[in-house]
């Protein structure tokens, strides 16, 4: 089984759809995911405002919200995908997929590749619901200006079988050059380019890491939450300091290195 997201992550980066879902390494998304969440509210709460004030309108009946899918059609019909539909809308003369992103529009096209294969899949996933056809797909984007482009769910069992393909695997896939707009990138730099390692060899290489990776502790305090557990702020052989607590590791910044060395 499948999700949507899955099949962006796997356009975007094979490696980091199989570090997430092979070796269940997941990166802090909560603020991103709130911002999300409070995005979507202001576009159903305030949709008739919204559209007064850009004088635009999206075609179509609102028919279902936040849709779960499938929910009649099995696993095997849909290939094993599964995804969650913002908006799905009927007009007169078919069926129309709506996705809403709390990210600025790109500058140069009308909608990201990713996004686009998503309106594909949202689309493959309603028509094996029985919403046929499916005549077009809007995404709105921070500007909140609708882009209505033509879905072709045709090509998306090709992409549910190269996800597939790189979550069988045991192999790390090879790099591809995103890093630096990639959550994944510090583990890349210290993983091999052209990938070949398998899981249990990623999950020994801690052992084996080399000098500048080793650390001293500088300072220890006490939980004031938790009894019986102490954080440890520790600075690398580069000069990078860190912090163990739950703080550091989900938003980079935490009391206890703000006390040892005056910083945020």
């Amino acid at each position: 089984m499948v999700s949507v997201t899955d099949l962006t992550d796997c356009l975007w980066c094979k490696r980091s759809l199989w570090l997430k879902k092979r070796l269940g390494i997941r990166t802090p998304t909560f603020a991103s995911r709130r911002m999300g969440v409070e995005f979507h509210v202001l576009v159903h709460g305030m949709y008739e405002h919204i559209k007064k004030t850009l004088a635009f309108d999206i075609p179509g009946k609102i028919i279902g919200t936040e849709l779960c899918l499938p929910k009649k059609a099995s696993l095997n019909e849909v290939l094993g995908l599964v995804g969650r539909i913002d908006v799905l809308r009927q007009a007169s003369d078919g069926f129309i997929v709506q996705d809403e992103k709390y990210s600025p529009p790109p500058e140069d096209k009308r909608i990201h590749s990713s996004h686009k294969l998503q309106l594909d899949a949202y689309s493959f996933l309603i028509e094996k619901e029985g919403y046929v056809p499916v005549k077009s797909a809007i995404i709105i984007y921070k500007d909140l200006v609708p882009r209505e482009v033509i879905p072709n769910p045709e090509r998306v069992p090709e992409y549910i079988g190269m996800a597939e393909k790189v979550l069988q695997s045991d192999i790390l896939p090879e790099k591809e050059d995103k890093c630096a707009y990639c959550s994944y990138g510090p583990l890349c730099a210290i993983l091999p380019e052209k990938g070949g390692l398998t899981t249990d060899q990623i999950m020994m290489l801690k052992q084996g890491l080399p000098q500048k990776f080793e650390y001293d502790v500088i300072a220890s305090f006490p939980s004031k939450s938790i009894a019986d557990v102490t954080y440890t702020v520790k600075r690398s052989k580069t000069g990078m300091i860190s912090c163990d607590c739950p703080g550091w590791r989900q938003y980079r910044k935490c009391w206890h290195i703000r006390k040892v060395v005056g910083t945020a």
